[in-house]
């Protein structure tokens, strides 16, 4: 410690003769400081410092952000997942050989392949977008740009070198964070459709029920009791993503709430057109619309199973199938629906959340 000690001194000493004013002497030492919390946008050290700047305000997002993206990697990594998809793999064994079933998981398949090609470009082109803008800026303007604005403490920005390995890591964390959002998406609407796909083939059984009543060409009970065990594991399934995913939704929507507020305020009152803001609110209000357009296409799917189960001749049916039809009514009339623990994950719901985005944005520019 004492050649440490010794060290630190003569490091001082010579500082200590360069200045002969503290005040400058210390002036010089906060200049320093600012130096690097500039990087993260509280340069608080400055007397005309404001929290509303681009780099403080997307430090605070980044952050949101990721704490999004561990929520997400906690709820999709986890073994329900895995448990889930099991499920579904042997749902999709047919071996009564029925030709509408067969439709059906084609069908169910066939959307769990064009989700990936559909959303798959989309996200990859927004990241590529964010990255190549700020190339083309950089080229236009004659002066380097970042995508996301902050930089490498210690690298140098404004020479080659350093541009491009700030652009290097932003390009990184921009396919990273496109490719994760991504999976979580894909894996979110792969168990939904099979969720979709279960409520087709119980409508399938409940036609086949209605056609065997009146012509007597099945054993009405075995195919009854069929179409009960297969809701009961529909609601089974349905439950255990709902008490898996609830407190992540909640998490979710509270972060990315705040994400499109801060990122639409930077945008609004910004000077110049920031148009890595503008991609990421449109990623993040994909990520709102997503479930929510999902869980009001289930519960519409779920209205159309009561439809049919209504569709069916009851009066034809013995006493103890119309007790056992009585039952599973009231179960599909109380579905299990996915919420963030307080409102249910719909479309109504995404309304809502839009509208306290518009109200706590309107507040802030008000304060402002």
């Amino acid at each position: 410690m004492e050649p440490l000690r010794r060290r630190i001194r003569r490091w001082r000493n010579g500082l200590e003769s360069e200045f002969t004013d503290p005040k400058t002497f210390f002036k010089k030492a906060c200049s320093s400081v600012s130096k690097y919390t500039a990087i993260c946008g509280w340069e608080r050290f400055e007397a005309n410092y404001t929290r509303l700047n681009v780099r403080f305000i997307f430090l605070m997002v980044d952050i949101f952000f990721y704490m999004v993206g561990l929520v997400k990697a906690y709820i999709y990594s986890h073994d329900t997942i895995y448990d889930l998809l099991q499920y579904n793999m042997k749902r999709f064994e047919n071996p009564k050989k029925i030709p509408e079933i067969h439709t059906s998981l084609m069908k169910t398949a066939s959307w769990c392949t064009i989700s990936v090609k559909l959303i798959a470009p989309a996200y990859f082109t927004l990241a590529a977008f964010t990255v190549i803008f700020s190339v083309v800026i950089s080229a236009f303007n004659r002066r380097f740009e970042l995508p996301f604005g902050f930089f490498i403490p210690g690298v140098d920005r404004t020479k080659w070198v350093g541009y491009l390995l700030n652009l290097a890591f932003h390009t990184l964390q921009a396919f990273e964070a496109g490719a994760g959002l991504l999976a979580t998406d894909l894996c979110f609407f792969n168990l939904m459709i099979n969720a979709i796909g279960q409520l087709d083939v119980l409508i399938i059984g409940l036609k086949k029920l209605g056609e065997a009543v009146t012509s007597d060409e099945f054993a009405e009970a075995e195919l009854l009791n069929d179409i009960i065990e297969k809701h009961v594991e529909h609601v089974k399934y349905l439950s255990a993503m709902e008490s898996h995913m609830k407190a992540g939704y909640f998490i979710n929507n509270v972060c990315l709430i705040t994400e499109l507020v801060t990122c639409l305020h930077v945008v609004l009152t910004n000077d110049e057109i920031w148009f890595t803001g503008i991609s990421l609110a449109i990623c993040y209000s994909f990520q709102l619309v997503i479930p929510c357009f999902m869980g009001t296409f289930l519960s519409s799917k779920n209205d159309e199973l009561i439809r049919e189960i209504y569709n069916i001749p009851w009066n034809e049916l013995p006493i103890p199938a119309q007790h056992s039809l009585q039952l599973l009514l009231h179960a599909a009339q109380n579905p299990v629906t996915l919420s963030d623990g307080f409102a249910p994950i719909d479309l109504d719901s995404f309304l809502e959340i839009y509208k306290k985005i518009y109200s706590y944005l309107a507040m802030i520019q008000n304060i402002n």
